[in-house]
């Protein structure tokens, strides 16, 4: 009887091992690299999504939070100024804005999943004693108006032919105080937010005045186009099954 060589035996199983190192080390490499972590963020949108002593709240927050639970899907939120959460949101993949208005112009820019608030009406205020009113708005007068930086707001001034002075900053405490301190003449707000503002800031809502209504927007959930289709699709499913249970309640 012949009996086997054990070296050799094991010779070619170490050999076989070796051969098969690289193919084992990819799969697990692909493996590893298929885990998604979605970076959900927003401008501090007071009250539809800010952080308050380090908690993150709001309705459209909370809206967001569900879906994104619903969807299994890992992911990290954070706020930052909106100029940010807008550029980001241009060239970032697996990147997921929460409060993002939805226009005409960025139709095409991003990947849209469901509103996050109800059409809500934008109007320019003015300061309470303000002799402005709507007819000299429409006669193109020269006057300054504060917006946030890349806002609807910003985009909505930038498309006219008026001599606007456009102001831009990043938060809407810094839109109220600046028509409160008398730096400029008119600022481009949404109703509830300067209300939550002002009742914020400590000021009566009769601070401000209602000049003109200019459009209806909602906030939306939606991701950069580099987000793989596959990833949207999830979180739009689970967006849709959450708003046919009536757990999707805008405000």
């Amino acid at each position: 009887m012949c009996t086997p060589d054990k070296p050799v035996i094991m010779l070619n199983n170490i050999k076989i091992i070796v051969l098969l190192l690289p193919l084992m080390m990819a799969a697990l490499s692909v493996r590893a690299g298929s885990a998604t972590i979605i970076e959900m963020t927003s401008n501090n949108w007071f009250p539809y999504a800010y952080s308050d002593n380090g908690k993150h709240k709001g309705s459209a927050y909370e809206i967001a939070k569900a879906v994104m639970e619903r969807s299994g899907l890992d992911y990290s939120y954070s706020t930052r100024p909106f100029a940010r959460v807008y550029s980001e949101g241009l060239s970032k993949k697996n990147y997921l804005m929460i409060c993002i208005g939805r226009t005409p112009y960025r139709e095409n820019l991003f990947k849209w999943v469901g509103p996050t608030t109800k059409h809500n009406a934008i109007k320019f205020y003015a300061h309470e004693n303000s002799l402005i009113n709507a007819a000299a708005l429409s006669n193109g007068g020269s006057f300054s108006v504060a917006v946030i930086n890349y806002a609807y707001s910003d985009e909505y001034l930038t498309s006219l032919e008026h001599n606007y002075k456009i102001i831009r900053v990043g938060t809407t405490e810094q839109l109220v105080k600046l028509v409160l301190n008398g730096r400029v003449d008119l600022v481009i707000m949404q109703e509830n937010i300067l209300k939550a503002t002002l009742h914020k800031l400590d000021y009566p809502l009769s601070s401000f005045k209602e000049i003109k209504p200019i459009f209806l927007i909602s906030e939306y959930m939606a991701f950069s186009l580099q987000t793989p289709d596959a990833v949207v699709d999830k979180v739009r499913q689970s967006y849709d099954k959450l708003q046919r249970e009536g757990k999707i309640a805008l405000q």
